[in-house]
């Protein structure tokens, strides 16, 4: 595992631009982005074929039932929206997450495959920039059991927790 700032962020998963880019229709009222910041995460799924995968989740319960999308269209490339922790990688005090939805999605989905996979994540903590220690956990959790994966990490913080 490769893990990297945001600073090198590639386009197709810069979590930071696409945060600003969703509309607050999306969200519960509570949890409007550009008022009550919330975390994403963003992969690429690369397959040995060649097929590519883009993930998108936001941290919690921000998205707002009915208006949020299942798939989100953006600089030309379509991302399927993550909504659940499907609970199959262990509990790190780290239920809810962004990032932890789409580890446990690629677990499933991508069980004992060869993929590449760029995974962006930015949170809101003023303390732990980046994954939490239950995150980074999870994403050792998620090596272990697929050892042929490859994940190329990026992460940090807009640091503006509410």
């Amino acid at each position: 595992m490769v893990v990297q700032s945001l600073n090198n962020v590639p386009k197709e998963i810069d979590v930071s631009k696409l945060g600003y880019a969703m509309p607050a229709s999306w969200f519960k009222a509570s949890q409007q982005p550009t008022v009550n910041p919330v975390s994403i995460a963003m992969a690429e799924i690369k397959t040995s074929s060649g097929n590519i995968e883009r993930l998108v989740s936001v941290s919690g319960n921000a998205w707002h039932g009915e208006n949020a999308p299942k798939i989100i269209a953006w600089q030309g490339h379509t991302y399927k929206v993550i909504f659940d922790d499907l609970k199959k990688l262990p509990n790190r005090g780290n239920e809810n997450h962004a990032e932890k939805r789409i580890f446990e999605y690629i677990n499933s989905v991508y069980n004992n495959q060869g993929i590449n996979v760029k995974i962006a994540v930015e949170n809101t903590s003023t303390k732990s920039v980046g994954m939490c220690t239950g995150c980074t956990s999870s994403i050792q959790d998620l090596s272990n059991q697929q050892p042929k994966l490859r994940i190329t990490m990026f992460h940090g913080s807009t640091k503006t927790n509410p």
